[in-house]
């Protein structure tokens, strides 16, 4: 039972996953500004507020956080073991 819930850890953290995708703030974890959305490496969102739903001020305002992204190799496994591996024991 151990093994089985810590086995996603490993495989993602061995693919790259990195904690909420190497951003300083967002995505859940409150940025120290009020104006900030997120903080990541190479793209701050800037915004009037910090709230979900306020439009970006610089930049593509429909773009996807930074903090959301994930490498191809993590995603397969998010999907392995949230679609996969249940499909699969629905089979047997």
């Amino acid at each position: 039972e151990i093994f089985a819930g810590v086995l996603p850890g490993i495989l993602m953290g061995f693919s790259g996953f990195q904690n909420n995708g190497g951003c300083v703030c967002g995505c859940g974890v409150s940025c120290s500004s009020p104006f900030v959305r997120w903080d990541c490496p190479g793209d701050i969102g800037y915004a009037c507020t910090n709230d979900l739903n306020a439009a970006l001020v610089a930049g593509d305002p429909l773009r996807a956080a930074p903090c959301t992204q994930q490498n191809a190799g993590v995603i397969f496994w998010i999907r392995f073991f949230c679609m996969g591996l249940p499909g699969l024991m629905y089979l047997l």
